[in-house]
């Protein structure tokens, strides 16, 4: 081999080295033990945690069997809906279950009163934005997370509030890709006009990658919108459309028709299939879905292993 073969191909090397490394939280050590209780593939765990505020906290987590703490690991997010628990969002969203993510660390929070920051339902004065970003710097100095893969999803108001980390700079540049399903996007408005509204959003600069799920016949969160709990909630595709035309995809899409039995239409951004960001903002509107997670229970497919399939499609 050639000087400059070699010089390229060893450049090359540590490009990569440097990438791993960048990417392994503090929490990657030999031989690094787990939390008392928690084992690889073993029984989720409820864990008391202090905001860096003082407020009391907790959560679910769930540790893959195929971890170790030295290989970093996924993190996912999944925020439950109002008026139910953690719990109840590991039962319907399924990141526990390793057919559908074996080797992601779950993690569940729990709300205060049962609800997310950005509902006005909501404790005013609890800074849920902030709890996320307490418990990623403690999550990734406990355990060996990959930092570029870490994603939040949720269901609801906890839908919303996954919407809401996407458009914070401060902590959606923690967080490769979010996934909302039947998301209430609560809009601070005297006026409810669904299909006119712009989201308010200071996302930064980056492309945020989003993936939202929703049924045309949820009465909840209706796909049309309504004004509800004296704010107003929008249209969803115009809510998705929006979300493109922030991150700078436009406002047309690639449609799919007849999806999963005939129930799914399928909304992808940008128009052009050609472009780099194709499918960065995609959309699932399931005919006949009511308030709840798309699964073989409840329709004609499992919305999580699409989720997991467009999460891993994404890092920081």
């Amino acid at each position: 081999m050639s000087a400059s073969k070699l010089t390229t191909l060893l450049l090359l090397t540590n490009a990569l080295i440097g990438t791993a490394i960048a990417a392994s939280s503090s929490g990657c050590t030999a031989n690094k033990a787990l939390p008392n209780g928690q084992t690889p593939g073993g029984d989720t765990v409820k864990v008391a945690f202090t905001q860096s505020d003082g407020t009391a906290r907790d959560y679910l987590i769930h540790i893959p069997s195929t971890y170790v703490s030295t290989t970093p690991a996924e993190l996912i997010f999944s925020f439950h809906g109002h008026t139910v628990d953690a719990s109840n969002q590991e039962s319907i969203s399924q990141f526990s279950n390793p057919k559908f993510n074996p080797n992601g660390i779950a993690v569940y929070p729990q709300g205060k009163g049962d609800s997310w920051q950005g509902a006005p339902y909501a404790d005013e004065g609890v800074n849920d934005i902030e709890f996320v970003k307490d418990m990623i710097s403690n999550l990734t100095e406990t355990y060996c997370i990959d930092t570029s893969k870490i994603y939040a999803s949720g269901m609801s108001n906890g839908g919303g509030f996954t919407a809401t980390l996407a458009c914070d700079s401060s902590v959606n540049t923690l967080i490769a890709a979010f996934a909302p399903v039947s998301g209430a996007y609560y809009i601070d408005s005297s006026t409810c006009e669904p299909t006119a509204i712009k989201v308010p959003c200071d996302k930064g600069d980056r492309i945020v990658p989003v993936i939202e799920f929703h049924g045309d016949a949820d009465t909840t969160i209706p796909y049309g919108g309504e004004k509800k709990n004296g704010d107003c909630l929008p249209e969803v595709s115009h809510w998705v459309r929006s979300w493109s035309w922030r991150d700078g995809l436009g406002l047309e899409n690639k449609t799919t028709y007849d999806m999963y039995s005939g129930k799914v239409t399928r909304s992808q951004f940008p128009q052009n299939s050609s472009d780099p960001s194709f499918g960065k903002v995609q959309h699932y509107k399931t005919a006949g879905l009511a308030h709840t997670w798309p699964s073989k229970s409840s329709t004609s497919y499992d919305a999580t292993p699409i989720i997991m399939e467009f999460f891993g499609n994404y890092t920081l």
